[in-house]
């Protein structure tokens, strides 16, 4: 499951539709986080940070702690989220374990 603004536009690079990766940031990549989380223009997204094809054909972050890429199953309105849910059709780990958080407006390193 991976939350998104309900208001946010739910656009896609990837070939279909039906895929999305969640990548699991690592310390360090702050500024990439700020920069798909702000009100970057859809077609500038993936300027910052080293980004390569996935499966599916979608966008995967290199360089993440975890990228999970799920076949999309369903979307669930709550509040002012949507809620995203998919079934994992391939995980890429990095060796280097450590996690970026965020909590309460700023990152920390897990």
């Amino acid at each position: 499951m991976a939350p998104a603004h309900a208001g946010a536009p739910f656009t896609s690079s990837n070939k279909s539709a039906n895929y999305l990766c969640v990548n699991t940031w690592r310390p360090g990549q702050e500024d990439i986080s700020y920069h798909l989380g702000g009100k970057t223009r859809t077609r500038d997204r993936f300027e910052l940070g080293e980004w390569t094809e996935g499966i599916a054909g979608g966008p995967v972050l290199m360089h993440a702690a975890v990228s999970f890429e799920c076949e999309f199953t369903n979307a669930v309105d709550e509040a002012t989220q949507r809620i995203l849910v998919g079934r994992v059709v391939d995980i890429r780990q990095n060796a280097k374990q450590a996690t970026l958080l965020y909590r309460m407006r700023r990152h920390l390193s897990g």
